[in-house]
């Protein structure tokens, strides 16, 4: 049995369970945190005011909240080492606050003189655990690399309706000091709700087949059936960019708009519940409870099943509410959620000699992203000796 995915909570029967036969609690041990990805330019200017974009990506086994501190290290042309913070606080190059995504920009005199040089972001955590990356090697070259370019007047819906079928274009204009045809790229990405991993990126074009049917006017653009956006309803994010030839890019614009339906909002309901009537503290069973829930605005539209249980002298389990799963893991004898995503949730439940005999209620209930919640499903079980 995977021990990671049996529930161990304080059992709706009112003791404290472990995986299997083995009793004894375990302390876990704090691990170190893990850098993931890291995002820098190959190549930075001395006379670049604006500085290069440094992004990584950490992790932490222990939670996001475990992570201390997060830098890189600056191995400069010259020999010598500079150490600059790098900030997950949704400001300035950062998108999300908290999210494991750390950000840094670096004004090109930082480096101090041309040749070669490296990157390498360290993290470290509350236990003391310190870690770092490989050396991430960029370019350093005298002089500036010209204008930047500027992007202005982002053009896109503020609500998009998933459940219809409708074009929607996103624009945005694309200018630079030192002609539009310096302007190598412009990028755009889709963010889902509270998400630090885009969805869907790629490239805005200047073509004439998006905007006013000028090419080459400055006016970038794309579109993209309203449904193709995103699966999961809530508040997105667009970030666009813009590049030109020698590796400039201008300051990211970002605005957030609504992935919703048309339909109005109606809450869930819990269709069945499979759960046997009476279990045996005898037998110590490992068994598992499932449930199916629906959305008439769609599975998407599901945040959370759970129930909450009571005891035979009418009082709620310390654990209250259970969360049941929906992510398709099953163990080697068959226990968990089957198929993932298909509205049936499940939860690992064990009960042991220790559990009070008697009648236990149990309430199931679906919320949806909107905040509504189902009306309740009662199921009760006998545990008998």
């Amino acid at each position: 049995m995977a021990f990671s995915r049996l529930v161990l909570l304080l059992f709706v029967f009112g003791v404290v369970l472990s995986a299997c036969s083995d009793n004894t609690p375990t302390q876990v041990e704090s691990q170190p945190p893990v850098i993931e990805n890291i995002t820098a330019p190959e190549k930075a200017y001395l006379g670049d005011p604006l500085g290069s974009d440094i992004r990584a990506q950490v992790s932490d086994p222990d939670g996001l909240q475990d992570i201390v501190q997060v830098s890189c290290q600056l191995d400069l042309p010259g020999g010598a080492q500079k150490s600059v913070p790098m900030l997950d606080d949704g400001r300035d190059g950062d998108i999300l606050a908290n999210d494991g995504q750390y950000f840094a920009r670096v004004p090109g005199a930082t480096w101090g003189s041309a040749g070669s040089a490296g990157i390498v972001v360290q993290a470290s955590d509350q236990a003391g655990h310190a870690v770092q990356s490989e050396s991430v090697p960029i370019e350093i070259i005298d002089g500036s690399p010209g204008s930047p370019p500027v992007l202005s007047n982002l053009i896109f819906p503020e609500v998009v309706y998933a459940d219809s079928v409708y074009d929607v274009a996103l624009l945005v204009q694309a200018d630079d000091d030192d002609g539009r045809s310096d302007i190598d790229s412009v990028t755009y990405a889709f963010f889902p709700p509270a998400s630090p991993v885009s969805g869907q990126s790629g490239l805005l074009l200047d073509d004439g087949q998006n905007d006013d049917g000028v090419a080459g006017n400055g006016i970038y653009g794309a579109k993209w059936p309203s449904n193709a956006i995103g699966n999961e309803f809530g508040i997105y994010s667009v970030r666009v960019q813009a590049f030109d030839r020698a590796g400039n890019r201008s300051p990211a614009l970002v605005q957030t708009f609504q992935l919703a339906s048309r339909i109005e909002n109606l809450p869930p309901r819990i269709v069945s519940v499979s759960a046997p009537d009476t279990v045996s503290r005898a037998a110590a069973l490992i068994f598992t409870i499932r449930t199916v829930a629906e959305d008439p605005n769609g599975l998407a539209d599901l945040r959370r099943v759970f129930f909450n249980s009571f005891l035979p002298d009418g009082k709620p389990a310390s654990g209250n509410p259970f969360f049941m799963r929906d992510d398709g893991v099953i163990d080697n004898d068959g226990n968990g959620d089957r198929v993932a995503n298909d509205g049936e949730y499940a939860l690992v439940i064990a009960i042991s000699r220790s559990n009070e005999l008697g009648l236990y209620r149990f309430d199931f209930q679906a919320e949806d992203r909107g905040g509504l919640v189902s009306e309740k499903v009662v199921h009760t079980i006998t545990v008998v000796e």
